[in-house]
């Protein structure tokens, strides 16, 4: 067998065909008997049972054990209808051949088939893809009539057609297709694609292959294509179905491209722009659909006055005084209006560019390396590269945030591909896909994969007195200790400034051995903190290491795991905190500056302080320093202390605003705080904790057993609602911001998320963009105040920002009283029943 770096394993010179049936009865025992008839015998047939109401169904069952007599490794599998993609989509996930074929169940192979595919995949080993030739069966004749291409055509390798499936076009058959499995799996290691029940898949499958792998084309006829007048793709069109299918063309597109190695924002736009000129708005320009036609006029890069006549010439079109005079005319003055649109809307060249200087091709040296995430302004300083190349340095700025300050020329390899924002490096859903196989798992699109959620806290001793929220985060950390499972734990502790060193940093990580050292320091820090002495530790010593980590400095540790296999050999265990967003150090600063205690005279801060009596989420602040050369302390509640909504996303960090992981889907178990009605009464606090290691979920039920944790199911819907601002800043409110990004035409980070605008309502983009001025405008008017020595040069120059963004964001009683009950009542689900 052969073993994936995407943790698949795939038996060799077996073929898998995943054959989705919907609906076929008519045409599906010639498929069935082409399959027996087979010359190549090592093949794995998956049977996708899509919710057929005909005898579909019946047939597969039927044909299980005649296909299983020949041999045949036979997995028939029933499900509700999905669509044609949802179809494909679940057949991915079974699938174990060295080859991989999903032909539609309406065509048929040729007897050969599948060993002569197998000759030339093997006779061209760096082939990704094979496609053959197909005869061409017209249904309502009952006659063959034609080939896709010249049979005599050689074996040949067309070097443009990575650019034509970018024009959709020139796909084939499903039929036609063959793709070496294990380069299939590198470029879709989580074994899914996007799907409506009017999706295809062939777009989504094929794009990213032809793009990182050689495609070969051979005349062979191998297959043979049915040609149904009914099909979707010959059906009778009109202007609206048109239109809606080149809708679902570009969902699909978008939700493909971005993802692709080599994917350039003014690249998709390039082609968003000709797909718009060259097939949509002649389409809704001569079917009258005034306002898709003028909406596509609007984002089309032509000139104000043009786009001005372009809608005028539409509303004559749409006018019913036109219509008659087209009737009059047979149609003359429809064609004469229709060219003189064309010319109108005619889009510049360097807007429609392709060709022999395409584009599309891979990003110029350092561009969306780490210069580029530097200089962007998306360093996180998270510090692996620093640990993985020391000529990379760390240094806090004075907006008190960690930067990587790079060395003249280039940085090593293993360096820029462990940044978590740099451009073709492994996504979250990639990395979780090699790290958990376990068959159990089950995926939701906010979670990631994961075994199972709770709700809970700590029962033994004092760690929920001691924690920020349940104390779930310590206990787990000490569990792994007390268990023999790591030997040590690298976490974030406090470092108590003194009056000699007022620069120093109030927080770092540290490497701990012992219980007593973990619970000493047993709290969210929101304050920068960087990793490249810890790293640099554990690989310099051996031994079992759990790490604590926010998202992106979970991802980034994984990242560096696949550079180094010490690395990779000691990271036992990471232990994902949720995040809403990171801070820089003024936040620590301000909150102390308004308690009376000076940026330079901070010595402590403890931001969750809990408060008896009042609900967990109003938690208070400790700030400990000197007033006038004497130690004070100060303890109060966060309300009223400007930076204490955490909505305002004042003192946040640039790269926070293009993050998509909020429950740090590349951890062995994340916990957060339970922000549900049902649990936030309870001034002790409480954690939701989503799992995703067996190791971890067998530890916290034994506890649970044992009366040692509380642990209640929880849905992941919950879960969701529990962190639900933030996961709609990190899915609606990113995709709004890559758009206006890529609009920009600036560099930024490729996200799962695809860039769009229309999704949001002009008061909810007017929020967004405020939301980030905010957050963006306070390190500069902070550092301003401490240069100036007063609080007020801060406040001045925020308020109205503030004030007008709380405007903006106000509800109707109404509409707070509905999020209200949405989050009770998704609060309240528990899994089994969600």
């Amino acid at each position: 067998m052969t073993a994936l770096a995407t943790g698949n394993v795939l038996v060799p010179n077996r073929v898998s065909i995943v054959a989705p049936c919907y609906n076929v009865e008519q045409f599906l025992t010639e498929f069935l008997d082409s399959l027996l008839a087979q010359t190549y015998k090592d093949l794995e047939i998956i049977l996708v049972n899509d919710g057929a109401t005909d005898r579909t169904g019946e047939m597969l069952r039927e044909a299980k054990p005649r296909l299983e007599a020949e041999g045949y490794l036979v997995k028939l599998i029933e499900q509700q209808n999905k669509g044609l993609g949802g179809a494909v989509d679940t057949g991915l996930k079974h699938f174990t051949g060295e080859f991989l074929m999903w032909p539609d169940p309406d065509d048929w192979l040729t007897p050969e088939s599948v060993e002569r595919r197998v000759q030339i995949m093997r006779q061209n080993p760096d082939v990704g893809l094979l496609r053959t030739n197909a005869r061409l069966f017209v249904q309502d004749r009952g006659e063959f009539d034609g080939h896709w291409f010249p049979v005599d055509t050689p074996a040949h390798r067309p070097v443009r057609l990575f650019e034509d499936f970018l024009y959709m076009r020139y796909f084939f058959a499903p039929v036609c297709h063959m793709v070496r499995s294990e380069m299939f799996l590198r470029v879709h290691p989580d074994r899914s694609i996007f799907f409506t029940r009017a999706s295809s898949q062939n777009f989504q499958l094929l794009v990213p292959l032809v793009e990182a792998y050689p495609v070969l084309q051979v005349g062979e006829p191998l297959a043979n294509y049915r040609v149904r007048e009914d099909s979707r793709s010959r059906a009778t069109k009109t202007h609206e179905s048109l239109m809606r299918r080149f809708d679902q063309l570009y969902e699909l597109a978008d939700q493909t491209i971005p993802r692709l190695r080599t994917y350039r924002s003014d690249a998709h736009q390039t082609l968003r722009n000709f797909h718009w000129r060259m097939r949509m708005l002649p389409t809704a320009f001569r079917g009258a659909m005034y306002e898709r036609a003028s909406g596509l006029v609007e984002k089309s890069a032509i000139p104000r006055p043009r786009k001005v006549f372009a809608q005028t010439l539409l509303r004559v079109r749409c006018n019913p005084v036109f219509r008659k005079v087209d009737q009059v005319s047979g149609r003359i003055a429809s064609r004469a209006l229709a060219r003189t649109f064309d010319a109108t809307v005619r889009m510049p060249a360097d807007e429609m560019r392709w060709g022999r200087d395409p584009v599309w091709a891979e990003p110029e040296a350092g561009v969306g390396g780490l210069q580029s995430v530097v200089s962007g302004g998306y360093c996180v300083g998270c510090g692996v590269c620093s640990a993985l190349d020391p000529r990379i340095r760390m240094e806090r700025d004075e907006m008190e945030r960690y930067q990587a300050l790079l060395p003249q020329g280039p940085v090593r390899k293993e360096a820029e591909r462990a940044c978590p924002f740099a451009d073709g490096t492994a996504s979250e859903d990639e990395i979780a896909g090699e790290l958990y196989t376990d068959p159990e798992l089950r995926r939701d699109s906010n979670l990631g994969v994961h075994l199972e959620t709770f709700a809970g806290w700590v029962e033994e001793e004092d760690f929920r007195k001691q924690g920020s929220s349940g104390g779930m985060g310590a206990w787990l950390l000490c569990e792994l200790l007390r268990k023999g499972l790591v030997d040590q734990v690298v976490h974030v502790a406090e470092m108590p400034r003194t009056p000699d060193d007022a620069d120093a940093p109030l927080f770092a990580f540290k490497v701990s051995t012992t219980e007593a050292e973990v619970r000493a320091h047993a709290k969210s820090r929101y304050y920068p903190v960087e990793l490249s002495d810890v790293v640099s530790h554990i690989l310099a010593t051996p031994g079992r290491y759990a790490v604590v980590a926010v998202p992106c400095f979970a991802k980034a540790l994984r990242l560096a795991a696949r550079q180094s296999a010490p690395l990779a050999e000691r990271l036992a265990f990471v232990v994902g905190i949720v995040c809403g967003h990171l801070k820089s150090g003024a936040f620590a600063e301000s909150l102390a500056w308004q308690c009376g205690i000076a940026p330079p005279d901070l010595v402590d801060v403890d931001f969750r302080m809990k408060l008896e009596g009042r609900p967990a989420s109003r938690y208070g602040l400790r700030v400990d320093g000197l007033v006038d050369g004497r130690p004070v302390s100060v303890t109060r509640p966060m309300e009223g202390l400007i930076g204490a909504n955490w909505g305002h996303g004042l003192f946040k960090l640039k790269a926070c605003e293009f993050c998509d992981d909020v429950l740090a889907e590349t951890a062995d178990v994340t916990v957060g705080d339970a922000w549900l009605p049902q649990y936030d009464a309870d001034s002790r606090g409480t954690n939701v904790a989503v799992v995703r290691h067996r190791q971890v979920l067998t530890l916290m039920q034994e506890a649970a057993a044992e009366g040692r944790l509380r642990l209640d199911d929880l849905s992941a819907q919950a879960v969701a609602a529990s962190q639900a601002g933030g996961l709609r800043h990190r899915r609606d409110g990113l995709a709004y911001r890559l758009w206006l990004a890529d609009r920009e035409g600036v560099w930024r980070p490729n996200k799962r998320v695809s860039p769009k605008a229309s999704h949001l309502t002009p008061k909810l983009q007017r929020i967004h963009r405020l939301r980030y001025a905010l957050g963006q405008a306070s390190h500069a008017a902070f550092l301003q105040a401490k240069q100036a020595g007063d609080f007020t040069v801060f406040t001045d120059k925020l308020t109205p920002l503030i004030r007008r963004y709380d405007r903006e964001q106000s509800r109707s009683l109404a509409r707070r009283v509905a999020g209200y009950a949405k989050r009770t009542l998704f609060g309240s689900k528990r899994a089994a029943g969600a």
